[in-house]
């Protein structure tokens, strides 16, 4: 046969490997992918789509264990080196995964070559000059590419390189914004979600399945309010709860801490259109969460808010993507009018006291989270983990509980997420209600490991990037486990999450509670 013949079965092969991957015919396109390589043993595309399946598809010790066996078959190139270290990376194999993105960057004789993910690895491992020079390597071959300078601008700012962070210019992916959702006025009540919607979101959220065959209670947000709904006399405070139009429903939990404290909602505010909020009457609002996301895609941010609204900064989280816009001049003059912010991490914390603002450490406002008390069940929650992680942990955790573990996410579909406000805080009620009756809960997610805390369920939080500065201190409350302990002795890292000896810290709790109080009295 010759080498035309063969390249053109080879390439037929793995087109049939693509469609079958494409209708989700994952051992079909696996066996088809296999077959290419045997039929061209040196072929690079066929080894990199079947590592690339693996990954796809959790089997990480599988792919790494199909790069020793290619090691001795094949010429290593920069592509494989890269794919290599992906796979490393993804099991937590920090140190080994920084000599294979070295070694795939030798291959291509390019410094730039995966340089932003070489350089989240060298975060990982402690290199903070290390990761800052690959990342600007990265920045320099991806010019305006805002995920790349989100990273680079977070280790500046952590590195108290302030005026390097400000300097770095981002190019917006599409012209233009889209026009800012109005303020949406309220009738002295909260929104009432649509039945249809509210199933459909449950659905999504991965819930239903765990409350019908467990007979789970399910909180209803409304239930949260300290009173009943009633008119406004002359005299009262009126108040506003956020609300959101990103895919992340760890937003809206926010919101749920936030209504506790609140005796009624006369309005929601759109968290990304502060300064858009056009009334004639002062609202209350408790500013926690997370600041800022742009107005649409490439838009620009709606930052400092409104001066009706007034806001009780805390539980504040500077993000690196608005860093610069709430460190401008008239973000600083507005946030020095508030007195002191409470900053619900060490980072955001340093950047503002440098800037001259009084700011202090809250902790996060989902800490205070009450609501959510029921009796515990012999189930595992996994919550957004990667299907990896899922795969190793699955088997301890029947073993465990003697049932599979139930799978949920914080992520919405954008069409739910654009979905009445009220559907999004069932939504987020929902999942709270099955962390708290949950043995154990198994998370990726900020907003899932602390609320677990809040309401006592033994929770371990997993993590590529522990040391990612929203973080601190999260490591001294919780468990905080990074990737490859999952890999290492799942039985193991299930047993310490049981363990729960991490308590809710008592003295944030109560100053949290205290000034959210004195705010709505």
């Amino acid at each position: 046969m010759t080498d035309d013949s063969v390249r053109s079965d080879v390439d037929e092969v793995l087109a049939c490997a693509e469609l079958a991957v494409g209708k989700g015919e994952h051992r079909l396109a696996e066996r088809q992918f296999r077959r290419a390589l045997e039929l061209a043993p040196d072929s690079e595309a066929a080894a990199l789509s079947i590592v690339r399946l693996l990954r796809k598809t959790g089997r990480l010790p599988d792919a790494r264990e199909f790069f020793e066996e290619m090691h001795v078959r094949m010429n290593q190139s920069a592509s494989v080196a890269a794919e290599k270290a992906r796979v490393l990376a993804e099991m937590g194999r920090v140190q080994e995964s920084i000599l294979a993105f070295r070694e795939a960057q030798e291959l291509s004789n390019d410094e730039s070559f995966c340089a932003f993910e070489l350089s989240r690895q060298l975060k990982t491992s402690g290199h903070d000059g290390e990761a800052i020079d690959a990342a600007i390597s990265a920045s320099r071959a991806n010019p305006g590419k805002s995920n790349v300078l989100a990273h680079l601008e977070g280790l500046l700012l952590e590195a108290g390189r302030f005026n390097e962070a400000a300097g770095l210019t981002y190019v917006p992916s599409c012209p233009g914004s889209p026009t800012a959702r109005p303020f949406e006025q309220i009738d002295n009540k909260l929104p009432i979600p649509d039945e249809s919607l509210l199933r459909k979101t449950r659905d999504r959220v991965g819930t239903s399945k765990l409350f019908s065959e467990h007979s789970l209670k399910i909180a209803d947000y409304k239930t949260l309010m300290a009173r009943q709904l009633r008119p406004l006399t002359r005299s009262e405070k009126r108040f506003a709860l956020f609300t959101y139009s990103g895919v992340n429903l760890g937003d809206d939990i926010q919101s749920l801490a936030a209504l506790q404290f609140l005796p009624r909602v006369d309005a929601l505010v759109d968290r990304d259109g502060l300064g858009e909020v056009d009334v004639r009457k002062d609202f209350r609002l408790i500013g926690n969460g997370w600041f800022l996301k742009r107005r649409g895609v490439g838009g620009e941010f709606s930052w400092p808010p409104t001066e009706r609204l007034r806001v009780l900064p805390v539980a504040f989280h500077v993000s690196t993507e608005a860093a610069q816009t709430i460190l401008s001049p008239p973000s600083l003059a507005y946030l020095g009018q508030l007195g002191a912010i409470g900053c619900r991490d060490r980072f955001s914390q340093l950047i503002l006291g440098h800037h001259g603002i009084n700011a202090y450490f809250s902790g996060c406002l989902t800490l205070t989270l009450k609501a959510f008390k029921y009796p515990r069940r012999k189930f595992v929650v996994f919550s957004d983990l990667p299907k990896s992680v899922e795969n190793v942990l699955a088997p301890a955790s029947t073993a465990l509980c003697g049932c599979p573990p139930f799978v949920v996410t914080h992520k919405l579909e954008m069409a739910e997420a654009q979905q009445d406000p009220g559907v999004r805080y069932q939504a987020a009620a929902d999942i709270l209600s099955a962390y708290a009756q949950a043995m154990l809960v198994v998370t990726t997610r900020l907003h899932c490991a602390l609320p677990c805390l809040a309401i006592g369920t033994p929770v371990i939080f997993i993590h590529h990037y522990p040391s990612d500065p929203r973080f601190e201190p999260l490591n001294k409350i919780v468990v905080l486990s990074p990737v490859h302990a999952a890999f290492d002795n799942p039985e193991g890292l299930l047993a310490d999450g049981l363990k729960n000896d991490h308590p809710n810290p008592d003295k944030i709790v109560q100053n949290l509670t205290s000034t959210c109080s004195r705010f709505v009295a």
